[in-house]
């Protein structure tokens, strides 16, 4: 994910640079990044200017599933995890 972190600490302009992922899980992860809200410091701000473009990769890691690489290894990682439903049985 690509992102602008603004002055205010809101994530903007969020877009997904590369994916392996879902439609779905692609539009979770930017709804995740809608929510980001953070505070940043003078120095940050005034080292930056008003506003800086960030990567970040959000991996969605089901526990019985293999473990997941990150996409771009200089971005920091955010992981998700959570248990997949085990497969419907048809009757």
């Amino acid at each position: 994910m690509e992102y602008t972190m603004t002055a205010k600490g809101l994530a903007e302009q969020i877009a997904v640079v590369k994916s392996t992922a879902s439609k779905s899980l692609q539009e979770s992860a930017m709804r995740l990044l809608r929510g980001v809200r953070c505070k940043p410091t003078k120095e940050w701000i005034n080292g930056g200017g008003p506003q800086r473009r960030l990567r970040l990769n959000v991996v969605f890691q089901f526990f019985n599933e293999s473990p997941v690489k990150p996409i771009d290894s200089n971005s920091e990682v955010v992981s998700i995890s959570a248990l997949a439903a085990p497969a419907s049985r048809k009757q």
